[in-house]
């Protein structure tokens, strides 16, 4: 009813829709705070995946020339048991569901009739309405059953060097032609599970995360809760 020209129905749906719109960033900012205080120390980088060099600069730890770091700790990671593919899946979509990221269903890529050069990330895109084709974290095995790597991108691959000789082969362009993981296996002397892969597409329009920061909150959930990583540092860089 029109009082004096004033709508008081009007401003009272106004002043609701204002109450509503108070609660839920209030809730919203509580829901924010649990998250950071349960998980955010998981998207710590480990001190150890790094070195200071003569000049005070910080290193990533490598597999090039020499350095054996990172070799030592895959032959610790591999005399671990193997934890169950559907655990890790598992862990993965606790750890996503956690940080308010939305957990993946089926997150198995079958490989066994696809080659990994035909995978299409915009398709991928596409179907969960990412952002971005490269908004992935991906998990590839060995054949052991271990985890091999934990990664983001649109990247997914199952490299490997066929000798030693080959760890430092760089490109034209003068970047590493074999990937770490990729070195790590073979010096372990094993195979990648080329059957398959993890993929997941991670939704982060309502997330203030980015892909890397939860790639390695994935990576360090997984050791925290057992997991068994052959290129432990991988996720930090």
């Amino acid at each position: 009813m029109m009082v004096g020209g004033y709508n008081k129905n009007m401003d009272m749906c106004i002043a609701i829709t204002i109450a509503k719109d108070n609660y839920h960033k209030r809730r919203r900012s509580q829901v924010e705070k649990l998250i950071d205080h349960t998980f955010k120390h998981y998207f710590q980088k480990d001190p150890e995946a790094f070195w200071i060099n003569e000049n005070g600069q910080r290193r990533s730890r490598s597999v090039h020339y020499g350095d054996e770091f990172r070799f030592r700790k895959a032959w610790e990671e591999a005399e671990k048991n193997p934890v169950p593919v559907e655990q890790v899946i598992r862990y993965c979509n606790e750890f996503l569901t956690g940080i308010g990221v939305s957990p993946v269903a089926n997150p198995r890529m079958d490989l066994k009739m696809m080659d990994l050069g035909k995978i299409s990330y915009s398709d991928i895109k596409k179907e969960f309405c990412l952002l971005d084709e490269r908004d992935i974290v991906w998990l590839k095995f060995s054949q052991t059953g271990h985890v091999g790597v934990v990664a983001q991108g649109n990247d997914i691959n199952h490299d490997i060097p066929p000798s030693a000789a080959a760890y430092n082969y760089k490109d034209r362009a003068h970047r590493w032609v074999y990937t770490t993981a990729g070195i790590i296996i073979h010096r372990l002397g094993m195979r990648w599970d080329t059957s398959f892969v993890l993929v997941f597409p991670l939704m982060l329009n309502k997330s203030h995360y980015n892909r890397h920061e939860i790639e390695t909150g994935i990576g360090n959930y997984l050791i925290d809760k057992g997991v068994p990583i052959l290129d432990y540092y991988s996720h930090n860089f």
